[in-house]
């Protein structure tokens, strides 16, 4: 910068002392009134001569200011091409890194939804083992119909009633059978004791319990976390619900519980996979916005700011008019 300014002001001297000889020249042409002053053609001359001089030195100037700004513009290009470059490779590292993060993402929600079914599965299967080991529930006894004369605690050898024939067996062996007999009598029912008019032959066969509605279940496994408060089996419960009612309107408000009874028991990283899960498999349903809150909050318990500060921020962002986002922002305010 230095030798441009330099250079400039060199052209500015030069120029000046061209307009000075040039004026020096006109006053020579005009005459000198010395009587000792060399010719004019002489002057002039020597005048001319300066100036050519002075004009090659200028040129000289010229060609030397081109070539340290072509220089420099070179140099310039050089450090434009490496920003360029640097600029390049940094945008390229960030693409890869973002690709990366989702990739990773993606991954880790694959590895918590396949820990979180194998996790149902193996409830589902302790709680199919401990009723299937548990030993079956006895009918009432029946009271013993007896011949009269016939004395308590013996069989009484009567033989079927006339025109009867057991099933499996011949007509007139006198042996008993134990299945249904060909003329309709109900199984249980003593030889020669008449049905009621009207009474079918199956109104002696007991029918088999009804089946629990799915809201009974659900409640039940709510009353086992909340009075209870036996977590474990609380769990096995939700998940045998979800299991047999994946696409019932409490599914979701089953998995949220799953969530809370880990949360309860302090186990905040299965909790926060269990209320995650609200997310990714119920996304519409009605426990969502709780879900996250309550995740944040694990992350919280955890000493994860961060995670919890950019959960409850969604939770605000994603569901302003629920409930769950008052408190989330509330939450915010004292991070």
């Amino acid at each position: 910068m230095l030798s441009h300014r330099f250079n400039i002001r060199s052209l500015l001297s030069v120029s000046a002392l061209f307009l000075i000889l040039t004026g020096c020249q006109e006053a020579l042409l005009e005459g000198d009134p010395s009587p000792n002053a060399p010719g004019p053609d002489s002057r002039v001359a020597q005048l001319t001569n300066r100036l050519s001089g002075d004009i090659r030195s200028l040129g000289k100037n010229l060609n030397a200011l081109r070539r340290g700004l072509a220089n420099q513009e070179g140099r310039i290009e050089g450090v434009r091409k490496e920003l360029q470059a640097l600029i390049d490779l940094l945008e390229k590292n960030r693409i890869t890194s973002e690709a990366s993060s989702k990739k990773f993402e993606i991954q880790w929600k694959e590895l918590r939804g396949r820990l979180e079914a194998m996790d149902n599965e193996m409830s589902f299967l302790r709680s199919s083992g401990a009723r299937g080991g548990s030993a079956p529930e006895r009918d009432e006894p029946v009271q013993e119909i007896r011949p009269a004369g016939t004395p308590a605690g013996k069989a009484s050898p009567a033989a079927p009633p006339k025109g009867i024939v057991p099933a499996g067996g011949v007509a007139g062996a006198g042996v008993p059978s134990q299945g249904v007999l060909s003329a309709g009598v109900p199984s249980g029912v003593p030889a020669g004791v008449s049905l009621p008019a009207g009474v079918s032959a199956s109104a002696g066969q007991p029918k088999p319990p009804a089946l629990p509605a799915p809201e009974a279940e659900f409640n039940k496994a709510l009353r086992v976390l909340q009075k209870e408060r036996t977590f474990p089996k609380a769990r096995m419960l939700f998940n045998q619900f979800i299991l047999k009612n994946p696409t019932h309107d409490l599914a979701d408000d089953a998995q949220y519980w799953i969530g809370e009874s880990y949360f309860q028991e302090k186990n905040f990283e299965r909790a926060i996979l269990s209320f995650n899960k609200v997310q990714v498999d119920y996304a519409n349903g009605d426990k969502a916005p709780d879900a996250l809150l309550k995740e944040a909050l694990a992350f919280m318990n955890l000493g994860d700011k961060a995670s919890a500060r950019e959960l409850l921020g969604r939770v605000v962002q994603k569901y302003p008019n629920s409930g769950a986002a008052a408190n989330a922002a509330k939450r915010l305010k004292s991070l």
